[in-house]
């Protein structure tokens, strides 16, 4: 029972530093690490969702050494102390790193000095990282439409609700969690605009629909 508490904590992390699939006993000599800016948020890794991160700063992510594809979307809070101004990237990227143990890579990304930079960062979002030696890797962009995708595998709450949008988010929710993710996409990638609206109203608490309404009220 120790063993058990013990894991599942380790798997939540600290905020700081996220564990993924493998990763929880491992000494950071055997896992490799990658340090990603707080405005960068980090959907999965080899298709599984990971938790996320509570660090107000940079977080880092710990990874079993082999093949890892990690994506990533932009989400930033461009307002001020008393509102909200998020600002999300339009797609979602994937970086696919050779991670090696005992390793610590940085990620990347071009900083917008302003929200109007963070705008056209959003519509076209580039993220990398940097190996030691000071090799970079790119990211591709793997989806178009449908962000914020923070909540994605959660899709399963909207497909349950009463007032579900279609049989294609059950079909979503059906699906295994790996699966999830890219189901997922390629459903918001066949929706237009409303639809997607509807579908993220679906998905939000009370407290972000409030906000949101809020937000539309100084359009």
């Amino acid at each position: 029972m120790l063993y058990m508490v013990v894991l599942l904590s380790s798997c939540a992390g600290n905020g700081n530093v996220i564990e993924t699939s493998g990763t929880p006993l491992l000494p950071d000599a055997a896992v490799a690490r990658v340090t990603i800016p707080n405005a960068l948020t980090l959907l999965t890794v080899n298709g599984e969702k990971v938790p996320a991160s509570r660090s107000r700063d940079s977080y880092q992510v710990r990874l079993v050494p082999g093949p890892r594809r990690l994506r990533i979307a932009y989400e930033e809070d461009w307002g001020k102390a008393s509102d909200y101004d998020w600002v999300y990237s339009d797609h979602v990227v994937e970086v696919v790193l050779t991670a090696r143990a005992g390793v610590v890579y940085r990620m990347g990304y071009p900083v917008p000095a302003n929200r109007s930079a963070a705008r056209r960062l959003a519509g076209d979002l580039r993220v990398w990282i940097d190996e030691p030696d000071g090799t970079r890797v790119e990211s591709r962009q793997v989806t178009a439409h449908g962000l914020p995708l923070t909540r994605l595998i959660s899709i399963g709450a909207a497909a349950s609700a009463p007032d579900a949008p279609d049989t294609a988010a059950a079909a979503v929710a059906a699906a295994p969690g790996g699966d999830k993710v890219d189901q997922a996409e390629a459903l918001l990638a066949e929706q237009d605009a409303l639809q997607r609206l509807k579908l993220w109203w679906k998905l939000a608490s009370d407290a972000q629909r409030q906000q949101f309404q809020a937000w539309i009220e100084t359009r």
